[in-house]
């Protein structure tokens, strides 16, 4: 999967650490706040019924707001570039440990049939230190600083038309936070119509050298709250409370780390490697189509401009420029193939996800470099061809089983 297309500049490197305790809580979602799972949906839908298998394209706005005190707050392109991509990667059923997913739940995994474009990515400096927790960065009348320009954060795009993603120093009491569409939750939790959105802490926006969680895939779970989708166990411990979605099981209670499959609670396997689960990002797998189901309803009764939404155009890649990295996940070895429309000289560069730069070599477009893996370490590697002031990257899979 191409991360980006095309990245004026994309040197892979871990960025400063933001001072701060580990965060305990994955998820900023306020469980006294959600109202009971069971909504029932109308009868009458838009013209414009989406709850099929169309695809659909949700536009999306970066807001990165970064304190002054801490440029390592202010991510580079390629972070965000990876956070999108591991959104389509998620929600098109795409992500790389699919393989991994228990038998019985396999049937359950579904492509959910979104898929995410930039449009843009604003960055705004402010001098309100952990501006993100928005629970707590507020002005003397009560309003919450993130969302305002005015107030030192950045103001949404139309949230209607966009979905808008705040990326700030949270704190250390939660990664993110994503608003749902329900009435009641922004009742509850006095949501003004400009806060709607994510919020996310830059620590664990895209990829990241900020394990557990440092694979994009807390975005991935505050989206599904943007799409309507509660945690997995309901909105409180017990076997007696679910989130209202067939599919999913009950479950006692949220899990963290990677639990050893199977795990059972109430009577059943635990479905912990769901992304609405507060799993670490490495054993997070899949969304069911149950969940699929409640995110187009929602989108079409909910969030239905969005839905309709022509910010973006898909535009399919291009034959003319090709990366392609043959076997992919690779084993001992790996085939880098590059077509380019004319003669040119390139450079071939591959980093691992810690930034470090463990190949480089320089040549002619066509040519197959074959690289080998052998006694490379399992996990993921960003390949990078830098040709005619492009880069053409695409991530690779190293395994050895």
């Amino acid at each position: 999967m191409r991360i980006a297309t095309l990245i004026t500049m994309i040197h892979i490197c871990c960025w400063g650490i933001l001072s701060g305790q580990a965060h305990e809580h994955k998820c900023g979602l306020d469980h006294s706040a959600v109202s009971p799972w069971r909504h029932t949906f109308p009868h009458t839908l838009p013209t414009a019924d989406l709850r099929g298998d169309t695809l659909c394209i949700i536009p999306v706005v970066v807001h990165i707001v970064w304190h002054r005190d801490h440029p390592e707050e202010n991510i580079p392109d390629w972070q965000v570039a990876s956070q999108i991509d591991i959104l389509n990667e998620t929600f098109r059923k795409r992500n790389e440990n699919l393989a991994r997913v228990p038998s019985e739940f396999r049937d359950d995994a579904a492509d959910v049939g979104f898929e995410f474009c930039l449009v843009a990515t604003n960055r705004f400096v402010t001098r309100y230190d952990s501006i993100g927790n928005i629970f707590s960065v507020r002005d003397n009348m009560g309003e919450k600083r993130l969302f305002r320009t005015d107030l030192g954060g950045a103001d949404a795009w139309a949230v209607e038309e966009y979905l808008n993603i705040w990326v700030a120093n949270t704190g250390s009491e939660f990664l993110g936070f994503g608003t749902l569409p329900d009435p009641d939750f922004r009742s509850r939790n006095q949501l003004r119509p400009y806060e709607d959105g994510i919020v996310i802490n830059p620590r664990h926006f895209g990829y990241t050298c900020y394990e557990p969680y440092h694979l994009g895939r807390v975005v991935t779970h505050e989206v599904g709250h943007y799409f309507n989708l509660p945690h997995i166990w309901g909105n409180r411990r017990g076997c007696d409370v679910d989130d209202g979605i067939a599919d999913t099981p009950p479950q006692l209670d949220r899990y963290d780390a990677c639990p050893d499959y199977p795990a059972i609670s109430c009577a059943s396997s635990d479905m912990f490697m769901n992304y609405m689960d507060n799993t670490w990002d490495e054993c997070q797998m899949f969304f069911t189509n149950g969940q699929k189901a409640r995110m187009r309803e929602t989108l079409v009764l909910y969030r239905t401009e969005l839905a309709n939404s022509n910010k973006c155009e898909v535009i399919p890649p291009s034959d003319e420029n090709s990366l392609q990295l043959l076997p992919n996940p690779a084993h001992d070895a790996v085939e880098i193939v590059f077509d380019y429309p004319q003669r040119a000289d390139i450079v071939l560069e591959v980093f691992d996800t810690a930034g470090r730069r463990i190949y480089a070599a320089s040549g002619c477009t066509g040519n197959v470099a074959s690289l080998p893996t052998l006694y490379w370490a399992e996990g993921i590697y960003l390949v990078s061809i830098f040709v005619d002031d492009q880069v053409f990257t695409e991530k690779l899979m190293v395994r050895h089983e």
